[in-house]
Formats: structure tokens, sequence, C-alpha cells
């Protein structure tokens, strides 16, 4: 019979016990490995929302900005009704010359202000703020299917951005003369 005071008694009956209940520090590196790559992903994941919302929120706004400075242009032809009257003839294909030379210089001003609107949308386009369906809607107003159109573009084509004209050349099916 063993003696309380037996220590080797005990040491024999507790060496299938374990000495210590802390991990190995080989446990605990894996865990903190496995929680880091799983902290980053996270993290990841959540910078890739931010991101989607802040696109979004990025084209909404230049979408918007683009409409009002569209709004701001048609707003024109009514505090200025000779505008509507030489838009009226120019879209039937009227001689835009015989105009009044000031109503002459209006309105070529009005196209090339709606022009460079377009040209503007053309830049968001390709930085994918705006959609390019947008851009094809907004090409297609009456304006630019006179049949006066082609050649007034075309007489200035050195003020416009010439991947811009290309651009809108192949959506109406127009061609330019080389500067």
């Amino acid at each position: 019979m063993p003696n309380e005071n037996d220590t080797q008694g005990e040491s024999a009956e507790s060496a299938d016990e374990p000495t210590s209940t802390e991990p190995k520090p080989g446990y605990v590196f894996g865990m903190a490995e496995i929680l880091g790559v799983v902290g980053i992903i996270a993290g990841l994941l959540f910078v890739g929302v931010e991101i989607g919302q802040n696109t979004a929120g990025i084209r909404g706004s230049t979408y918007q900005e683009l409409t009002a400075s569209s709004s701001h242009l048609l707003e024109q032809m009514l505090v200025y009704p000779e505008l509507n009257l030489a838009a009226g003839a120019w879209i039937e294909g009227d001689p835009y010359r015989s105009l009044p030379p000031d109503l002459q210089v209006k309105f070529s001003t009005f196209l090339m202000m709606f022009v460079r609107h377009l040209e503007s949308a053309y830049r968001q386009t390709l930085e994918d703020t705006v959609a390019p369906e947008v851009m094809e809607r907004w090409v297609n107003y009456p304006l630019f299917d006179s049949p006066l159109f082609p050649s007034w573009l075309n007489d200035r084509r050195n003020l416009i951005d010439p991947l811009f004209l290309e651009y809108f050349g192949e959506l109406k099916g127009l061609s330019f003369d080389e500067p």
C-alpha cells in the first residue's frame, strides 16, 4: 500500500494525465493565422461593398448633373422664343443662313453648347459613370437629325474632341472631312 507521503506512487499515476491545460504554441499560431485570414477576407468584402455603393452614388450624381444641364439648355428655347423658332426651322431643314445674323449666332452658340453637353456625357461614358444607352438617347435629339446638322458640325469639327466626333459619327451614321 502506498504511503501518503510517497511521491513516487503519485508521479506514476499522474504520468498518464496531461501536465498542463495550456494550448500548445503551434495550435495558437495556427488559430491566429486562420483568424487573420478571415479578418482580411471580411475587410475586403466590406471594401468591395463600399466601392459598389460609392460608384452607384457617383453614377446617380453624374446622371442628375447631366440631366439638369440638358434641362437648362432646353429652357433657353423658352426664355428666347426666337431660338425655338430657329430650332423648328432647323429641324425641318430650312436654311440656317436665311435667319437674321444675330439669330444665326445665337442658334449656332446654342447648338455648340448642346454638342459640348454631349461631349461631356461621352467623356462620362468612358469613365463608366454614365451608361452608354443614356448617351445614345441624347444623341437622338431632333436637333441632331436635321439635314443641316452634318455640314454645321463638319465646319466646327476642329473645335470638338476627335474621339467624341468619331463616336457621334458612328451613332448617327455620319462621316466628317479630315481637318
